[in-house]
């Protein structure tokens, strides 16, 4: 089947964005909401030395911004523009956002989307943005799930023998970092392809008693960018930067023998207090994401047995590192 042309592929574009736009207009419920509109006005008050006035537990914490501040002070500027209709249009604005990315990301390796592909990718788009919908709030997090999103997208890129978006990923990595302390799962999914490029070139070297000119390439070049993302995440004017902290809390939940008391205290108090952080209940596979992880397992399994080729192991470890976090 012919491949869609640039006018029609920007036509499904923006149905799909309209679309996710328009579902993600919620009414505005969550407290956080607040929370950051407030800090970002303290934050554009005051300059970047400003404590965090509002949460008790943080109150003389130390004598610089909160880790999340640039994200706080991005929602401000968003209420400073369109009022207090920003903390429904902002989402809904990323989620549109959102939309094209993945779209744009599902179309078949080395080729443009048809009419076939766009089809095919529909139902787990749709999922997709559902599970966004959720989360269609006003928070640091939001900005966080674009990110990720454009971070994948770049991956694949790079993957497919087109590397300029993830020359970006430094610069991202440091924009994110000051946003919402996920950096890291932008960190790990780079990291993970560094990895895989590495055991290809010494594979290849193996296998031919030389290196392949265009793996070895290509392994150096992702891991120069991953090690550039890591280091760009660690630049934070926060005494709390978002990279350690993320760091200390994955420490407190897997590795209790070597986290600080207080961090231990921190982990059980979020899985108390947090619904997201409960046990997965069985309803969880008849809810988007659930039904989502469903749909991947089955059609990797239906293009393995269909073409006769394995998955590739970078994309397969990638889904299994997000369905061990969602539980």
């Amino acid at each position: 089947m012919r491949p869609l042309s640039t006018r029609a592929l920007a036509a499904v574009a923006i149905a799909a964005a309209a679309a996710t736009f328009g579902f993600s207009l919620l009414r505005v419920w969550d407290p956080d909401a607040f929370h950051h509109l407030a800090m970002g006005r303290h934050l554009a008050r005051h300059g970047l030395v400003a404590e965090e006035p509002f949460l008790f537990p943080l109150r003389g914490a130390g004598g610089g911004p909160v880790p999340y501040w640039l994200g706080s002070l991005a929602i401000y500027g968003a209420y400073r523009v369109a009022g207090e209709a920003a903390l429904q249009l902002l989402p809904a604005l990323v989620g549109a956002a959102l939309a094209v990315v993945l779209l744009l990301d599902a179309a078949p390796r080395g080729g443009r989307h048809t009419p076939i592909s766009v089809a095919a990718a529909a139902p787990a788009l749709a999922l997709a943005l559902l599970g966004f919908r959720y989360r269609a709030v006003a928070r640091p997090e939001l900005f966080a799930n674009l990110l990720l999103a454009v971070s994948m997208w770049a991956v694949r890129r790079f993957e497919d023998g087109r590397p300029r978006l993830l020359w970006a990923f430094p610069a991202l990595a440091l924009a994110w970092t000051n946003l919402h302390p996920s950096v890291v799962a932008g960190l790990g999914v780079v990291a993970l392809l560094a990895g895989i490029a590495v055991l290809r070139s010494g594979a290849s070297r193996l296998r031919a008693g030389t290196t392949d000119p265009t793996l070895r390439r290509e392994a150096v070049l992702a891991t120069a960018l991953a090690a550039g993302g890591g280091l760009a995440a660690t630049v934070s004017p926060s005494p709390g930067a978002t990279l350690a902290s993320a760091l200390r809390f994955a420490a407190a939940h897997y590795l209790p023998s070597v986290a600080s008391p207080e961090m231990i205290r921190y982990d059980q108090n979020v899985l108390r207090g947090i619904p997201e952080m409960q046990p997965l209940q069985p309803r969880f596979w008849i809810e988007p994401f659930g039904l989502l992880l469903v749909l991947t397992a089955v059609a990797v399994l239906w293009a393995w047995a269909a073409t006769r080729r394995p998955p590739r192991a970078r994309e397969v470890l990638t889904v299994a590192a997000f369905a061990a976090l969602a539980s």
